[in-house]
C-alpha cells in the first residue's frame, strides 16, 4: 500500500527526478576528474561517488516501490535490502564533512544534511515523516546536479582540463607529432594527420620515427629548383627545418626538435603558405629589377653617347658658324683683290680670333654681336641692329649666332652689302611673350623653287630655336627674309 498523497503518478515523479539527478552526476563525476587541480580533482572525485551512489540508491528504491515490491516507509527500507546500503551514506557524510572544512565551503553544509537523513540512524528517528524529507531529498539533488552541470560547462569554457587542453591541440593549425625513438608515435593532433595524409604518409600511431627522413626526400625537388634559381630555403642535410610543397599548392615549413638525448622527436608542420608565396614574388621583382637595372644602365651608356653626339654637333656648329664667317670674309678680300698691307693687316687680326670665338671668350652677347658687325664692316657688309637683345643669356646668344649665320650666308650665297636685323618683343594670344628677330638682306635672294640645304646653315639655326621652344621661318627668298621666335623666359 501507498500512505498518504504518494500515488502511483506522484511516486512516478519522484523516480523521474531522482533518475534525471542520477544521471547528471555521473556526468559530472568525469568532469571533476578532469580538473586543472589535480590533488583537488582527485579528492573531490571521492565525494562525488558517494553523491552519486546515494542518487542511484533513491532512483533503485523507486522503482522497487512502483513495482510493488515494496511500499514507500522508513520502515520497509531498513528491513529491505536498501538499509544495507544506506550505510554507505554514513561513510560519504563523513568525508564531506572534512572536504567541507578542508573547503571552507559551507554551500556543501544541506546536502551533507540531506544524506546524513538517509542514513539507517536518521530513518529510525524520523518514521513516517521521512517521507516529507525524500521528496526534499530528490528536489534539493535535481536542483544541485543541473547547477554543477551548468557550472562545469562554464569552467571549461574559461579553465584549461585535460578534456580541453586534448581540443585545443586537436583543433590549433599547426600540426603536432612527437614520436619515440623506434618506438610508436606518441601524439599526433588532427592538423598533421591531415597533412601527412595528404602527402600519402602513414597517419596510425605506429612507428613513425623514419617519419623525418620520408619527409626530407619529399622537399628534395623543392630545394633541388630552388638551388637552381638561387632562392634559398630552410633545408639542407643536417638540417632541422624543412620546407614541402603539398599537392593542394599550400606550403607547410616542418621543424624537428631533439628531446632527451635524441629518444624524443617533437615535430611541427606550420603553414607558410602567404610567406612562400611573397618570397616567391620579392625573387621575380628582384629578377626584373635586375633586369631593369640593366636597362638604365644601357640606356645610360646611350645617354652619354647621345650627349658626346650633341656636344659634337654643338661644335661643329660652332666651327661653322666661326670659320664660315671668317672663310666668308677672307673671300670677298680675296674677290675684290685686296691685297695692301692694311688689309692683309686686317686679315691677320681677323684670323687670330678664331680660337677666342670657338672657346667662347668674346664676353657677354652685347660684345659678340659688336665682333660681328665690326668683322663683316671689313669687307664692305653693313649689319644694321635696330632694337636690344633680350636680357635673357642663353636666348641673347642663340640671336648672335643666328645674325652671324644670316650674315654670312647673305654675304657668300646673295653677295649682300646690308643685312638688316629687327629685335623685337610680341605677346602671344594665350598671354606670353616672345623675343622677335626678323633679317632680311639685298642680295640676289634664291630661287623660289630652290631647296634650303643643310650648308646654309638654315638647319642648324632652326634646331637652335627650337631647343628654347621657339620656331624658325623663311617668310621670303627673295629677297631672303627669315622670322624668327622665342619664348622669353
Amino acid at each position: 500500500m501507498m500512505p498518504g498523497v504518494f500515488n502511483e503518478t506522484s511516486l512516478l515523479l519522484l523516480f523521474v527526478g531522482s533518475f534525471i539527478s542520477c544521471c547528471l552526476q555521473l556526468v559530472h563525476v568525469p568532469l571533476t576528474a578532469a580538473g586543472r587541480n589535480r590533488r583537488l580533482a582527485f579528492i573531490g572525485l571521492f565525494y562525488e561517488l558517494g553523491v552519486a551512489n546515494h542518487l542511484f540508491l533513491a532512483a533503485d528504491y523507486m522503482i522497487g516501490v512502483l513495482s510493488n515490491t515494496g511500499t514507500f516507509a522508513a520502515d520497509t527500507i531498513l528491513a529491505s535490502q536498501w538499509g544495507h546500503f544506506l550505510w554507505g551514506n554514513v561513510i560519504t557524510v563523513a568525508y564531506g564533512i572534512a572536504f567541507c572544512i578542508y573547503l571552507k565551503h559551507p554551500v556543501m553544509i544541506p546536502e551533507i544534511t540531506f544524506m546524513a537523513l538517509c542514513t539507517p540512524p536518521a530513518l529510525r528517528l524520523l518514521g513516517p515523516s521521512w517521507t516529507i524529507v525524500a521528496i526534499l531529498d530528490v528536489a534539493y539533488f535535481l536542483f544541485r546536479t543541473t547547477a554543477a552541470i551548468c557550472v562545469d560547462a562554464i569552467r571549461r569554457t574559461e579553465k584549461l582540463s585535460k578534456l580541453s587542453v586534448i581540443e585545443t591541440v586537436n583543433v590549433i593549425p599547426v600540426g603536432i607529432l612527437a614520436t619515440e625513438h623506434r618506438s610508436a608515435s606518441a601524439l599526433m593532433n588532427n592538423t598533421m594527420r591531415d597533412t601527412l595524409g595528404i602527402l600519402n604518409l602513414p597517419t596510425d600511431l605506429g612507428d613513425l620515427s623514419d617519419m623525418w627522413e620520408r619527409l626530407d626526400r619529399i622537399a628534395e625537388p623543392l630545394r633541388a629548383i630552388a638551388n637552381l634559381q638561387g632562392i634559398p630555403l630552410l633545408s639542407g642535410e643536417g638540417n632541422e627545418k624543412l620546407l614541402i610543397r603539398l599537392p593542394n599548392d599550400t606550403y607547410k615549413l616542418f621543424t624537428r626538435e631533439i628531446l632527451e638525448n635524441g629518444e624524443r622527436h617533437m615535430t611541427l608542420a606550420l603553414d607558410v603558405t602567404d610567406l612562400a608565396l611573397a618570397n616567391r614574388n620579392l625573387w621575380r621583382a628582384n629578377l626584373d629589377l635586375k633586369d631593369a637595372t640593366e636597362a638604365i644602365r644601357e640606356q645610360m651608356s646611350l645617354v652619354g653617347l647621345v650627349a658626346e653626339g650633341e656636344a659634337h654637333l654643338k661644335m661643329r656648329a660652332r666651327v661653322h658658324d666661326v670659320v664660315g664667317q671668317r672663310l666668308s670674309i677672307i673671300h670677298r678680300y680675296l674677290e675684290e683683290q685686296r691685297i695692301d698691307n692694311t688689309s692683309v693687316a686686317e686679315l691677320k687680326e681677323l684670323i687670330a680670333t678664331v680660337m677666342n670665338d670657338l672657346r667662347g671668350d668674346a664676353g657677354d652677347a652685347s660684345t659678340a654681336l659688336a665682333a660681328v658687325v665690326s668683322a663683316f664692316a671689313l669687307v664692305g657688309v653693313e649689319i644694321d641692329v635696330t632694337g636690344e637683345l633680350p636680357t635673357n643669356p642663353r636666348v641673347a646668344a642663340t640671336l648672335v649666332d643666328v645674325i652671324r649665320e644670316t650674315a654670312t650666308n647673305a654675304c657668300k650665297h646673295g653677295h649682300a652689302h646690308t643685312v638688316e636685323i629687327q629685335l623685337g618683343r610680341k605677346e602671344a594670344s594665350h598671354g606670353a611673350h616672345y623675343v622677335t628677330l626678323v633679317a632680311h638682306d639685298d642680295g640676289d635672294g634664291m630661287a623660289k623653287n630652290a631647296d634650303i640645304t643643310s650648308g646654309t646653315g638654315i638647319t642648324g639655326m632652326r634646331r637652335a630655336v627650337e631647343s628654347l621652344g621657339g620656331f624658325l621661318e623663311i617668310a621670303s627668298k627673295s629677297p631672303f627674309v627669315i622670322n624668327i621666335g622665342i619664348p622669353e623666359r
